[in-house]
């Protein structure tokens, strides 16, 4: 009992506490690969899917315009699309 190897690296996934308590230690610290990249993919699926949120909400927005313009249409009696589009700019403002 009682002989343990020196402290000289820690090997951590990159958490934002980890470094002082390290530099305390007197170790050298090093970033796990694994929790890098997941990291690195956390971020890039939370980028995507708020890109895709936007991308649907776009989509719902272009449906309800569309729906717009036929109603317009249909009240208007087949008003030109340049004359229904103002009009429905109007409204969105």
């Amino acid at each position: 009992m009682g002989k343990y190897l020196p402290l000289r690296d820690i090997i951590t996934d990159g958490a934002s506490f980890y470094p002082e308590i390290i530099v305390d230690l007197g170790a050298m610290h090093q970033i796990c690969s694994f929790h890098k990249v997941q990291n690195l993919m956390i971020l890039q699926y939370k980028i995507t899917n708020r890109n895709k949120l936007k991308i649907k909400k776009r989509e719902e927005k272009k449906e309800k315009l569309k729906i717009k313009i036929n109603n317009l249409k249909i009240k208007q009696g087949s008003v030109p699309i340049i004359k229904c589009l103002k009009m429905i700019m109007k409204e969105v403002k």
